[in-house]
C-alpha cells in the first residue's frame, strides 16, 4: 500500500483499467495534505485502489508480451466535494430499501461513470463524497458503499443524529410541521454550512439527479466560473414569465434555483445563520399567489408541509444571492442539456436531469 501521496506515480493505463477513460490531463497541482484539518471531510483520492490497478496493468502487459505502459504522474488538485443525503426520519424500511438506497446507488454510479472522468481530465481531481445519514439509514448506506471499491477512500458518511449541533440547527423549524421530505431538505442544507469547507468546490445534489452523459457543458461552465460565484439547475416547473423569485424579499436572489442541483465555487460562504434567517422569514409570508412569482401551486399546497414545500430551496435562493454578492454572480445551467424533467420526458441528448429515476447503472 502507498501511504505517501506526494510524488505518487501511476500508469496512464490505470485510469482506463479502472473504467475512467481519460485521454490526457492538465499539469498536476499539489495535492492537499493528509494533515489538512478538513481531510476527514474531504477524503483524498483512493490511491491504493489505483495502485492495485497499476500492478494488474503491468501483469497483463507482461502476459501479452507487450511493453509496459508509460508512467504518468497523478497528483490531485484540491478536493471537489459532492454532497448527498439519505435521511429517513420516519424510519421506513420500505422507503430505505425501495427508494433511498437504490436512488443513492444510481445517482452515485452515474456520476462516477460520466462526471468523474471529466473532473480528472479538466480539473485534475476526483469527486469526494459527503453523505449525510441518520441512525436508521447509516449502517445500510455504509454497507451499500462497501460494494463500490473504487470510491472507498473518497467517501465520508456523517450521521447527523450524532451531531450535537443538529438539534439546535433545526430548532427554529420545530413548530412548522414540515413533512419528512422538506425537513430532510432543510436539515441537509444547514449541515452543509458545518461539514463542507467553503475553500473547496461543492456540488450539492439530491439523490434524484442523474448524469446521463459526459457533462461537457457543466465542466465548461465550472472552469469558466470565478471564485465566489454559483451555478445551478433551473426549476422550470414554476412556470410563468421569467425565472421565479420571491417578490417580498428586497435583497439579491439567485432566481429560478433548483435546490437539488447547486454548484458553489471556492470562497462562497453560506452560513447556517443566514440560511435559517431566510427560511424562517419565508415561513412568515402570507400563503398566497404573491409569495413566489410566478406562483408555485405545489409549494402552496397545504397538504405539503402546510404550504411550506421547498422552503429550503427558496431560503437557499435568497441566502446564496447574498453570499455571492449579487444576482449577477448566479448562473443557470443551460436547459438544452440540463432539465428538471420527469423520467418520461428525459431526452437522450441530456447531460443531466432531475428525473427521480433509478437507473440500471452498475457500480464497480
Amino acid at each position: 500500500p502507498m501511504a505517501n501521496v506526494s510524488g505518487l506515480t501511476l500508469l496512464a493505463a490505470v485510469v482506463t483499467a479502472a473504467g475512467l477513460h481519460v485521454p490526457s490531463r492538465p499539469p498536476a497541482r499539489q495535492a492537499p495534505s493528509l494533515n489538512d484539518p478538513a481531510a476527514n471531510t474531504a477524503a483524498i483520492f483512493n490511491f491504493e485502489y489505483y495502485a492495485d490497478k497499476q500492478v494488474q496493468a503491468q501483469q497483463l502487459a507482461a502476459q501479452q508480451g507487450l511493453p509496459a505502459p508509460p508512467l504518468q504522474e497523478v497528483v490531485l488538485a484540491d478536493p471537489f466535494l459532492v454532497r448527498y443525503a439519505v435521511l429517513n426520519p420516519s424510519q421506513s424500511t420500505e422507503y430505505l430499501q425501495q427508494t433511498g438506497l437504490p436512488m443513492l446507488r444510481s445517482t452515485l454510479c452515474l456520476l462516477e461513470k460520466n462526471l468523474a472522468p471529466g473532473l480528472l481530465h479538466d480539473l485534475g481531481t476526483l469527486p469526494t463524497y459527503v453523505i449525510y445519514t441518520d441512525n436508521f439509514s447509516h449502517e445500510a448506506v455504509k454497507l451499500l458503499m462497501s460494494d463500490i471499491p473504487a470510491i472507498q477512500n473518497r467517501i465520508n458518511l456523517i450521521n447527523l443524529d450524532l451531531d450535537e449541533e443538529d438539534v439546535s440547527r433545526m430548532a427554529p423549524f420545530s413548530s412548522l410541521q414540515l413533512d419528512d421530505v422538506d425537513a430532510a431538505s432543510v436539515r441537509r442544507t444547514l449541515a452543509d454550512a458545518k461539514y463542507l469547507p467553503s475553500n473547496y468546490a461543492r456540488l450539492l445534489l439530491g439523490t434524484d439527479i442523474s448524469f446521463l452523459n459526459a457533462p461537457v457543458g457543466l465542466l465548461q461552465e465550472i472552469v469558466s466560473l470565478k471564485p465566489g460565484q454559483a451555478m445551478y439547475m433551473l426549476d422550470d416547473k414554476i412556470v410563468g414569465e421569467g425565472y421565479y423569485k420571491i417578490p417580498g424579499f428586497a435583497g439579491p436572489q439567485c432566481q429560478g434555483l433548483l435546490g437539488d442541483f447547486v454548484y458553489l465555487t471556492p470562497s462562497v460562504h453560506l452560513t447556517a445563520e443566514n440560511l435559517v434567517s431566510k427560511m424562517t422569514w419565508y415561513a412568515t409570508q402570507p400563503l398566497d399567489s404573491e409569495r413566489v412569482s410566478p406562483q408555485c401551486a405545489l409549494c402552496d399546497d397545504p397538504a405539503r408541509s402546510r404550504g411550506l414545500h421547498a422552503i429550503d430551496q427558496f431560503g437557499m435562493a435568497m441566502a446564496l444571492g447574498e453570499a455571492v454578492h449579487g444576482a449577477e454572480n448566479c448562473f443557470i445551467l443551460g436547459t438544452t442539456y440540463y432539465g428538471n424533467l420527469p423520467a418520461a420526458e428525459v431526452r437522450s441528448s441530456l447531460e443531466g436531469a432531475h428525473d427521480r429515476i433509478i437507473s440500471n447503472c452498475v457500480a464497480t
